[in-house]
């Protein structure tokens, strides 16, 4: 167990790294003004889906989907062509036997982290939990989700103006 709490505090460092550079990436293209809440999302009746760890879910409209490899993690980013915020999944091999993430092992593993208006869910087997927190990567507020299939640990991640973009996702979520 000791390996697995060293690789989700692993992960969550790459995953401020990883936000923090799509952010400064961002910051000279992205005008103030073209960032709304995206709390109705719209789907364009297309599935996103990945083979590599067989799931999908519905594309919201005007959105692209990108994927790629960042160490031992795969990242998928969901950007809009404009008016919302987007969201990031981290997916990272833990090798560990699934469990259901809660607020108590997210506090163990990272002190101090803040989680408010949490709540469960599950996708099938898999149970998780969403979350408001203070991840810096997205300015202060964030919109997480975090939840384990098959020994991978799930993280999804955007602006706190996304939760209900995110939770919308979820309810569309499958495992294939």
């Amino acid at each position: 167990m000791p390996i697995a709490r060293y690789k989700i505090t692993f992960f969550i460092f790459f995953l401020i790294l990883v936000v923090g550079f799509a952010v400064w990436m961002n910051l000279g293209s992205t005008e103030p003004s073209d960032i709304g809440v995206a709390s109705a999302v719209q789907f364009s009746g297309e599935r996103y889906g990945n083979s590599e760890f067989n799931f999908s879910f519905e594309k919201p409209e005007g959105y692209n989907i990108g994927e790629f490899e960042e160490g031992d993690s795969y990242v998928v980013l969901a950007q809009p062509k404009e008016g919302q915020t987007g969201f990031q999944i981290i997916i990272t091999l833990l090798g560990a036997e699934d469990t259901e993430i809660t607020k108590d092992i997210i506090v163990s593993e990272i002190p101090g982290i803040k989680i408010e208006n949490d709540k469960t869910f599950s996708i099938g087997r898999s149970k998780g939990l969403i979350f408001e927190s203070d991840n810096s990567a997205f300015n202060g507020t964030s919109a997480e989700a975090w939840f384990m299939y098959k020994g991978n640990l799930y993280q999804i991640s955007g602006y706190g103006d996304s939760m209900s973009a995110i939770e919308q996702i979820l309810k569309t979520w499958e495992w294939n």
